[in-house]
């Protein structure tokens, strides 16, 4: 039962609801990269050397004065960059863009593999930078080449018993609609 159909009307407005806040965060977060962008180039603009490195410390030029105009800006830019690359991929902006203009989502039956549980010492690690998920359902191979499913046992302890799994996803984003799972 591996296919993929059209969203619903309610399946369709979470989606362009989701991609919607996502935007607006992702415009904060352009104004607030903008306005530090510029007061770390009044920084550069103002700060001596002598402050920064350990090197030169008689010297009383600034950064900019020391390095020319060209190269912090560029390490700036190339920051920048790299840290809305990672948010954009973050918020799933181009995802749910596709997901939007598409309208499909994916309806399959997964069978587990089987069921990979992590050490306590990676569990620990894992909550410490902010990921609850404690072990992953792997799935025999199927159309849509979904591999696993995450998940924290403490919080969901019938997925251990898993052997199969109903889902319903967006094509592209991977955002979630309905999720069944058979223990039998």
């Amino acid at each position: 039962m591996d296919k993929e159909i059209k969203f619903s009307d309610n399946e369709f407005s979470i989606i362009k609801n989701l991609y919607d806040n996502n935007l607006k965060r992702l415009i904060i977060f352009f104004v607030g990269l903008i306005i530090v962008g510029g007061i770390l180039i009044k920084m550069f603009d103002s700060i001596p050397m002598k402050f920064l490195f350990k090197r030169n410390r008689n010297n009383d030029y600034t950064v900019f004065e020391n390095l020319g105009y060209i190269s912090p800006t560029i390490v700036l830019l190339l920051s920048f960059l790299f840290v809305t690359i990672v948010i954009i991929n973050e918020l799933k902006i181009f995802k749910l863009k596709k997901d939007i203009k598409e309208k499909a989502k994916i309806v399959t039956n997964l069978k587990v593999k089987r069921i990979f549980n992590l050490s306590d010492s990676k569990i620990k690690e894992m909550r410490e930078i902010g990921k609850m998920e404690t072990s992953d359902l792997i799935f025999e191979e199927n159309t849509f080449n979904i591999k696993l499913y995450s998940f924290d046992k403490f919080k969901e302890p019938e997925l251990l018993q898993a052997k199969e799994m109903y889902l319903e996803i967006a094509k592209y984003s991977k955002i979630e609609f309905v999720r069944k799972i058979n223990i039998g």
